[in-house]
């Protein structure tokens, strides 16, 4: 996979439910998508060249809309750290803000560690996803990163609640 494949799944990442017969065709989707992107970082000489390639398809496609109240308006890259800014449309009272905040935190935070770039670049690269929010004058609202550990510590999550039920 290259890095433009990449840059497109990870600007909004895809969850599709995997059901019946379409489990072992998304299995192996799955592993191709890894494998690829595997091949890709090495291919481009490691993590931080993958991650400078990455910042470079995103860029060209700035700023980009991707919902009603969210644009991606930059991309950066620090060695191993993948840095997106994004800037928040709509105004929002603090205790809104603050349940939003957590909200793009615990989307993100899936989307990235449950994909199989995500999963490969965290787990095997050490790379990590920096979050950057702005609103729309441009103040800092708040920022998050997203590594190994957090993907570690999402995975325990779900495995304590599957034992819970």
């Amino acid at each position: 996979m290259n890095a433009a494949n990449s840059a497109s799944i990870l600007t909004v990442v895809p969850m599709l439910a995997m059901a019946g017969d379409d489990f072992e065709i998304d299995t192996r989707t799955t592993d191709m998508r890894a494998a690829e992107t595997r091949a890709a970082v090495n291919a481009s000489g490691g993590a931080e060249n993958y991650v400078k390639a990455l910042v470079r398809e995103f860029t060209k496609e700035l700023p980009k809309q991707l919902d009603e109240s969210t644009n991606l308006i930059g991309a950066a890259a620090h060695g191993k750290q993948f840095s997106l800014m994004y800037r928040l449309q709509k105004n929002r009272s603090k205790e809104d803000f603050e349940r939003a905040a957590a909200g793009y935190q615990r989307y993100t935070t899936r989307e990235i560690c449950f994909s199989p770039e995500g999963r490969v670049l965290t787990n095997e690269f050490d790379v990590t996803y920096r979050c950057i929010y702005f609103n729309k004058a441009g103040k800092n609202l708040f920022s998050f990163s997203i590594d190994k550990a957090a993907c570690d510590e999402l995975q325990m999550l779900i495995q304590m609640r599957k034992g819970s039920r």
